[in-house]
């Protein structure tokens, strides 16, 4: 038992050595994210602006919405522009319930609404998902989407 309580006293300091953040970097990066999904979704994705919706998107991006998944940037393009050639994206609501940062990454939950509707316009398809998008610090300092999921 004392050699378990050694053990813990020499391991554990190493492993809290996390990097020291300003007292109120969660609200400075929770603002800043709140103000990137403002630019994503209604910026970007609500006016059909392909390369502005890579443009917050991290290099290893892995979409997993509930019309099917999607792996890095280049599978993200292309079926981001399949959508786009085939339906008018309106209607785009976006409302985040939490937001948990530290030093690396930062993880939002939220609801999302959205129409799809088809070019022909004989089809609407209306969404109501609840979702989580987790993004990542890069290295010059700006946040990236990494990860997003969403489920009716």
């Amino acid at each position: 038992m004392f050699f378990m309580a050694v053990v813990c006293l020499l391991v554990l300091p190493c492993c809290q050595q996390a990097e020291k953040l300003p007292e109120d970097y969660q609200d400075q990066v929770s603002a800043e994210l709140l103000n990137l999904n403002k630019l994503l979704w209604y910026e970007a994705w609500e006016k059909e602006d392909l390369d502005s919706c890579l443009f917050f998107l991290d290099k290893d991006f892995l979409n997993m919405f509930a019309y099917g998944p999607a792996t890095g940037l280049e599978e993200n393009k292309q079926s981001f522009r399949d959508l786009f050639e085939n339906y008018s994206v309106e209607d785009v609501r976006y409302e985040r319930t939490e937001c948990l940062v530290d030093s690396k990454y930062a993880t939002e939950t939220y609801w999302f609404e959205q129409k799809w509707i088809t070019n022909d316009k004989q089809d609407t398809i209306s969404s109501k998902l609840r979702g989580m998008s987790v993004w990542r610090k890069q290295e010059d300092g700006s946040w990236k989407m990494f990860r997003t999921m969403a489920q009716q």
